[in-house]
């Protein structure tokens, strides 16, 4: 069964793992305070290379700030949501072919071919999956 909403696309995406869901359940606790990728580590007993692998794909799916500190990179939960949602965008939004999450214009991850042919991802995840495999996605309508 295949949910749509919002939340359900994000776990998904992007809880599939324990350690997915340690790293985020971390994040959201505190969501004033930043982490390093050790402190995560240390305080939810993982290691420091699955940590970082997680870190690193939400940064790429915009859902962390990365914060560079005089002690190294620290990661902030981005609670605003605005990666999916943002205000600023011209208001068009699509669904993500692989995932199928709300996405607007705004995102970096995208393809165009042409002016009539463009997909927009929710994260580097989604569309690397898409690149590997273009047939099983592309005639999915994305289109909102």
């Amino acid at each position: 069964m295949r949910f749509y909403d919002v939340h359900s696309r994000f776990a998904e995406v992007h809880l599939r793992t324990s350690a997915d869901r340690a790293v985020y359940f971390t994040l959201v606790a505190q969501l004033a305070e930043s982490w390093s990728a050790v402190e995560i580590a240390n305080l939810k007993d993982l290691d420091l290379g699955t940590v970082e692998a997680v870190l690193d794909r939400y940064a790429h799916a915009g859902v962390v700030d990365v914060v560079d500190s005089e002690i190294g990179l620290r990661y902030r939960w981005r609670s605003d949501m605005s990666y999916v949602f943002d205000v600023g965008s011209s208001g068009r939004t699509m669904l993500d072919p692989v995932c199928g999450m709300t996405v607007t214009d705004w995102t970096p991850h995208r393809i165009e071919d042409g002016p009539k042919e463009s997909w927009l991802f929710c994260s580097a995840n989604c569309l690397a999956t898409f690149r590997a495999d273009p047939g099983t996605y592309r005639d999915r309508d994305c289109l909102m």
